[in-house]
């Protein structure tokens, strides 16, 4: 069980796999972990942080 917050950044979403799978050798480049998810459904997300 997690004590702690966990926060997630999502940096793009891409309609071509190539796209998504160029942004990430990037991103590991520069250090960071990356994976990439591939979404079956269309979602639409709330920024809570909008105003």
């Amino acid at each position: 069980m997690w004590t702690e917050r966990l926060w997630r950044v999502q940096v793009g979403v891409f309609v071509e796999k190539e796209n998504a799978e160029t942004l990430a050798k990037k991103l590991r480049c520069e250090g960071y972990d990356v994976y990439i998810m591939q979404l079956n459904t269309i979602c639409s997300q709330i920024d809570p942080d909008a105003g």
